[in-house]
């Protein structure tokens, strides 16, 4: 799988703008963009694109090729771990299976509390999507990452909260 995200800056805050803030021609600019850095990698018959609060990304399918180029043992291991999922699925080629699927209801966890469209989701963990995840995992629970991680993070990211 490839992976490519962007965010963009907030003018007034000199945070990071959020998503639903991002104007048409911002989004329309990111995808193009998020296109070009993956370039030829994996099989563009094969992609998501999808939202967070402070980042767009693009998700697309490794190739064959991509595949042949990794050692075996790389294929057959066990996956560790599941990002979460995402806030909201603006576009995908193929209808995805229900673990790519957004919580029905998730917790919004604040990433900067004088920004509420700013959050990080925590799967509510009975929904579709969230027991998907939890079973492709081969646990409940997805990532394991606590609001007090969270918050550390961001908080050790810019000195103060995003």
């Amino acid at each position: 799988m490839w992976l490519a995200s962007i965010s963009r800056p907030s003018q007034l805050s000199r945070g990071r703008l959020a998503t639903p803030l991002w104007s048409a021609e911002t989004m329309a600019a990111s995808w193009a963009l998020l296109r070009r850095l993956v370039g030829p990698c994996g099989d563009p018959s094969r992609e998501r694109i999808f939202r967070m609060q402070i980042t767009t990304c693009l998700h697309r399918a490794a190739s064959d090729d991509d595949l042949a180029r990794v050692p075996a043992w790389f294929c057959s291991a066990r996956p560790i771990d599941l990002a979460g999922g995402p806030v909201e699925i603006l576009f995908e080629t193929e209808p995805g299976l229900p673990s790519t699927h957004p919580c029905h209801n998730p917790t919004k966890i604040p990433l900067d509390p004088r920004n509420p469209l700013l959050w990080f989701p925590d799967d509510c963990g009975t929904c579709e999507p969230c027991l998907a995840r939890a079973a492709h995992n081969g646990r409940l629970g997805l990532t394991d990452i606590t609001a007090d991680h969270v918050r550390a993070v961001t908080t050790r990211m810019d000195g103060g909260g995003m």
